[in-house]
């Protein structure tokens, strides 16, 4: 440069007048022309499309759907990374299904229902990142079924009537948090096939023909934490072939079995702190070891083991389970189990 010259010079803050002290000075004008960015879109349904799929076929990844309410009979294939929001979830239906292959997907705000004979309400397969929120699905074989699916979010979900509520399948590292799943046929939340490090917490499965929560065969280091399971038929919990999984702050009542613990395979778990009663059995009589100190019983003298705690009134424990000590009373930081009000008395299930 030389003195006197004048300079101008882009940047993202304008400058301000800046000497040297040897007579050159620079003049900011002020931010460089950002490069143009496309935003976002918004797709309406019915307004812009008659059908869901159509506005899918022609959004764009990172597009936003929302589906006014009413009654949709599609079925819907998602292929790309969009975000699909119903109006109501009570009043915006889906009559089939929907099937998922894309990454950052996101689903809300929906009732979804089986008109014919579809697997899975809503099916994640090779998908990362989703959100699967604030639906109702029912009537199909899974609710919702994530095979080969890690890293997604299923929260605030009504599943009811289906086979199984929620299926996992191969897929890891998901977050099955704030779900109701029950009235199935079969199971509440099932965790089948390798699903591992993932976390169910504050789930609620009742009433279901069989287990409220099932982890099947090398379903490991998975964190179940603050779930309630009653009235289901068989167990409340079930853990076969897996191992290392914690089952912490839980309230699990009025079931045959309070937790089941079945096959070589199964080791290293861990059952803590969790409200255990009103069952025949609270932890079944397979020979699996299980660390269960902690734990609320169903009364305050803890298990009734014949030999190590025959004066127990709580729920029956044998040999193969280490529950001792156990908490005398019941674990506040787990979900309260309900209690029936019958004339002046409330009653809780035992």
């Amino acid at each position: 440069l030389r003195v006197g010259e004048v300079v101008e010079v882009y940047r993202k803050e304008p400058f301000t007048e800046i000497s040297d002290g040897d007579g050159i000075v620079v003049y900011g004008l002020g931010p460089a022309e950002p490069q143009a960015q496309q935003a976002d879109s918004i797709i309406r349904v019915p307004k812009d499309y008659p059908t869901i799929q159509e506005a899918i076929n022609v959004a764009s990844p990172g597009d936003t759907i929302l589906v006014a309410s009413g009654t949709y009979y599609e079925s819907i294939d998602i292929h790309k990374s969009i975000s699909l929001i119903g109006e109501d979830e009570r009043t915006t239906n889906i009559r089939g299904s929907v099937y998922v292959h894309s990454s950052q997907v996101k689903i809300s705000g929906f009732t979804i229902e089986n008109p014919s004979n579809y697997w899975a309400g809503i099916t994640l397969r090779k998908s990362e990142n989703c959100i699967i929120s604030n639906c109702t699905i029912k009537n199909f074989g899974a609710g919702i079924y994530l095979n080969l699916s890690n890293y997604n979010l299923i929260e605030n979900n009504t599943c009811i009537l289906n086979e199984a509520g929620i299926h996992l399948n191969f897929s890891n590292n998901n977050i099955i948090k704030n779900n109701v799943c029950n009235s199935n046929e079969k199971f509440g939340i099932h965790l089948m096939g390798n699903s591992s490090n993932n976390v169910v917490v504050n789930n609620v499965c009742n009433s279901n023909g069989e287990i409220g929560i099932n982890l099947q065969y090398f379903c490991n280091n998975n964190s179940l934490t603050k779930n309630t399971c009653i009235w289901n038929k068989m167990t409340n919990i079930n853990i076969e072939g897996s191992s290392y999984n914690e089952l912490l702050y839980n309230s699990l009542s009025m079931s045959a079995r309070g937790i089941s613990l079945i096959g070589e395979n199964t080791l290293g778990n861990r059952v803590n702190w969790n409200n255990i009663e009103g069952h025949k059995l609270g932890i079944s009589e397979e020979p699996v070891n299980v660390n269960a100190i902690f734990n609320w019983w169903g009364d305050p003298s803890g298990p009734y083991h014949p030999t190590k705690n025959p004066n127990g009134l709580g729920d029956i424990v044998f040999d193969y389970a280490d529950f001792d000590p156990w908490s005398k009373e019941p674990i506040t930081n787990a979900p309260t189990l309900p209690r029936v009000l019958v004339g002046n008395l409330y009653i809780c299930p035992r």
